[in-house]
């Protein structure tokens, strides 16, 4: 969900990068990470965020656990009651993270419809930035 919301980001005209691909930047004072895990426990994620925080990155964390050790290092912005590979939820009976995955897309889609009407770049500017080599 975080490539697609990179991706989207990039077609309005924005830097954006994915941790863990060879042409991301370092990261410096000011950027923004965006980091989510249902559990709050995915060992990735949390290193991430922590050396994120150390090096002066602004964050933003979604998590279905605010109780999780991603919890503990930065408060999640966004709380997304569902199921994680640890736990149910009386939300949905989907399994494991499948609900907490359908609502990072639908929380990206409406901020990236959001920023796109504030003058960021039309349907069409935005097609023109869409993958042509595919």
């Amino acid at each position: 969900m975080l490539k697609a919301l990179a991706m989207r980001l990039m077609q309005i005209g924005l830097d954006a990068y994915v941790v863990g691909e060879t042409t991301t930047p370092s990261v410096e004072k000011g950027d923004l990470l965006i980091a989510a895990s249902a559990s709050g426990e995915t060992s990735s994620v949390c290193m991430t965020v922590q050396s994120a925080k150390k090096q002066g990155a602004d964050l933003v964390v979604i998590s279905a656990s605010s109780e999780s050790t991603l919890g503990k290092i930065q408060t999640p912005d966004i709380t997304i009651s569902s199921a994680t590979k640890f736990s149910t939820s009386d939300a949905s009976i989907q399994p494991l993270g499948s609900l907490f995955e359908q609502m990072l897309l639908i929380v990206f889609d409406a901020a990236i419809l959001e920023m796109s009407q504030e003058d960021k770049g039309s349907n069409d500017d935005m097609a023109k930035r869409h993958a042509s080599l595919e």
